[in-house]
């Protein structure tokens, strides 16, 4: 059933809320699994990779200062998580389910 019908269109707003964020590396040199980062840290690994989207259509002055903002916001409201996933795919679901306090 589609609750649009039952509700109504404008009454259901597909909204969310983002708590945490992980960012995942693969670093063999890095012994450290999991890393707690500030904002600023997290903007910075975000901003250095081109936030991990090699799809941009326009990589100009204005862009950037909308993505740094939209990130820069983001991440100063949620906790930001770096998990590096050297090991084996079960440990890294394993240290994402700890961080997000899911039993395993």
């Amino acid at each position: 059933m589609d609750l649009r019908q039952v509700i109504g269109k404008g009454r259901i707003l597909p909204l969310t809320t983002l708590d945490t964020l992980i960012i995942l590396k693969r670093d063999q040199d890095d012994k450290e699994t999991i890393k707690k980062l500030e904002a600023a840290d997290a903007l910075k690994i975000l901003e250095d990779n081109d936030y991990f989207n090699p799809h941009f259509l326009v990589k100009n002055e204005i862009k950037r200062n909308l993505r740094s903002s939209f990130f820069d916001a983001l991440l100063s409201r949620t906790k930001v998580y770096q998990i590096n996933t050297t090991g084996t795919p079960e440990e890294s679901q394993k240290m994402i389910k700890e961080i997000a306090g899911l039993k395993f």
